[in-house]
């Protein structure tokens, strides 16, 4: 899986606008979330950590987290 990441308020925002229509359900497997987590949190170290000097060891928190599906 290898899905693009999206950055800032803008871009998340149209990401994510739906309709209520849409059906809210999880489709992914669990093994299939755990490769996107990951992805993401070196999306992070590989960007942001590096952008703020981030001491070795340091590492970020992950406080939300949304599946979006092909629907």
């Amino acid at each position: 899986m290898e899905a693009k990441i999206v950055t800032g308020p803008d871009v998340i925002a149209t990401s994510v606008r739906s309709t209520p229509s849409v059906p809210r359900r999880c489709v992914m497997q669990k093994d299939a979330l755990v490769l996107a987590r990951t992805q993401v949190e070196r999306h992070i170290k590989d960007t942001y950590m590096k952008k703020v000097n981030a001491p070795v060891g340091v590492r970020p928190i992950l406080k939300c987290w949304m599946e979006l599906s092909e629907a």
